[in-house]
């Protein structure tokens, strides 16, 4: 009897001691909670970095096509039009120029089908000239799919903005601004190194609660300044030929909202120069 005694109350304490109370099951779910909240923000930053890094290396791929084209015809790309429209936004010039995804005839015709193109017209049916390009890989790269106006699209599907800049005596005191002006010269002789023009407003105000508060932000994100109503400010952050601009692993182009111009790396937007300048 004793025996069997002895072996029901050992069976009860192994039984006892291989279950977790509710206490010690809450505590395993607070341990759990917080190595997630300490493990997700971390791998969440790791994962958009990548992203960025990425990206980077597409800008770079286009400013080495840039170059190409440049030897080919003497000059980046350029954006042109009068009073403050463009004929086209550098976006699409930008595709244009690298890809130039379109039929060698009719509606949007470059005189070569598919990828690539002709810089004299066709007489008749009979395309002329020298077929240049495509100087970027298509497949490498997503396309959006207006083939009226074609953009070069990033990782995220969102286009990549284009500002080539200007390279004149004629420039405003702060040059090397982004900054809204006519694309004609002004009375007195001046226009922006980059001009915000050259894309949609719009897409440059897109982080921002309303279009008013963020046109001085944003204009100014990529480019050293302390002002953003328009004035003069000190010397700009970069002076190269052209800015190419991503919306970033959050998909929405400049600053968020809350922010204020510093510090810089409140935004996760990808530029084709290092914005350590800041």
């Amino acid at each position: 009897m004793t025996n069997r005694t002895e072996i029901l109350e050992s069976r009860s304490r192994v039984s006892r001691r291989g279950g977790f109370t509710l206490v010690e099951l809450l505590v395993v779910i607070g341990i759990a909670l917080v190595l997630m909240g300490i493990v997700l923000p971390a791998v969440n930053r790791a994962y958009n970095q990548g992203v960025r890094t990425r990206m980077a290396a597409d800008l770079q791929s286009i400013a080495t096509a840039l170059e190409a084209y440049r030897q080919d015809h003497g000059d980046i790309p350029r954006v042109y039009g009068t009073g403050t429209t463009p004929s086209q936004t550098g976006s699409v010039v930008l595709c244009r120029a690298l890809i130039a995804p379109g039929p060698a005839t009719g509606t949007g015709a470059d005189g070569k089908d598919g990828f690539g193109f002709r810089t004299r017209t066709a007489i008749g049916t009979t395309v002329q000239g020298k077929a240049y390009g495509p100087y970027l890989e298509p497949d490498k790269f997503k396309l959006d799919s207006n083939a009226a106006n074609p953009k070069i699209l990033d990782r995220n599907g969102k286009e990549i903005l284009y500002f080539p800049g200007f390279k004149s005596a004629q420039l405003t005191s702060a040059q090397g601004y982004i900054w809204n002006a006519s694309y004609t010269l002004s009375a007195a002789g001046v226009r922006p190194m980059f001009n915000t023009n050259d894309n949609n407003m719009a897409l440059l105000d897109s982080h921002a609660a309303s279009p008013a508060v963020a046109a001085g932000r944003t204009k100014f994100l990529f480019i050293m300044g302390a002002k953003t109503d328009g004035s003069a400010g000190p010397s700009p952050a970069y002076t190269g030929d052209y800015l190419l601009w991503s919306a970033g692993p959050d998909e929405l182009y400049g600053m968020p909202s809350a922010a204020t111009l510093t510090p810089a790396n409140k935004c996760d937007d990808v530029a084709n120069f290092s914005r350590s300048a800041f």
